[in-house]
């Protein structure tokens, strides 16, 4: 069995041991001092594997890359995205993507965004020495729909849930997740691509 394989199936052990745990607890609770979203287990099983995934994209990257150049783009291409999309979202702003989920992004930060990580991917791929540029600066634009993905999606569970902060680590930010919901959801699209490639685009 795969190293792979055997990551997965802890995942779901790990998230469906999450999803028991908290139920249990939820049963057991007398008074109501637990917040009202810890007594819905099936956030607990979702929540679990979408953390477990996301992080493994990053160990995956981290282990099969033994430069780090591939965790090094997507990094670089995740600040690129986040900069970007806030600089020209905040001065054309313009339509929203998704109001009642992110207020804060518009088309036109996707659009720059897609645009300067494109860019960037294309002058990284030329840095490196990639024989590729036309197929990473075609990922790189992808790099940013995942970046902006990761970031709804983390918004959208707190929406849901009705909690303003994923946790106290970093006030006023929104917790810890809000600052790593982007980077953590292109490590986990470029461990994907890489395994179905069976390398790094970056050494094709």
């Amino acid at each position: 069995m795969q190293k792979i394989e055997v990551g997965l199936i802890i995942i779901l052990v790990g998230a469906y041991l999450a999803y028991v745990l908290s139920k249990i607890r939820a049963r057991s609770e007398k008074t109501p001092v637990i917040p009202e979203y810890v007594k819905r287990p099936n956030w607990f099983f979702w929540g679990t594997i979408y953390l477990s995934l996301a992080f493994s994209g990053l160990s995956y990257l981290t282990n099969t890359d033994t430069t780090g150049l591939t965790l090094i783009w997507v990094f670089l291409a995740t600040v690129c995205n986040d900069v970007f999309a806030y600089i020209f979202g905040s001065i054309i702003k313009g339509k929203k993507i998704a109001p009642k989920i992110s207020p804060g992004k518009t088309w036109s930060g996707f659009i720059a965004a897609a645009l300067s990580t494109t860019i960037l991917s294309y002058f990284f791929a030329m840095a490196t020495g990639s024989k590729n540029e036309l197929l990473i600066m075609g990922i790189g634009f992808f790099m940013a729909f995942f970046a902006h993905f990761g970031d709804m999606l983390e918004s959208s569970f707190k929406r849901y849930l009705k909690i303003k902060d994923t946790s106290n680590l970093i006030p006023g930010h929104g917790g810890i997740l809000d600052r790593i919901d982007a980077v953590v959801m292109v490590a986990l699209f470029i461990s994907v691509l890489s395994i179905i490639l069976g390398k790094s685009p970056l050494y094709l």
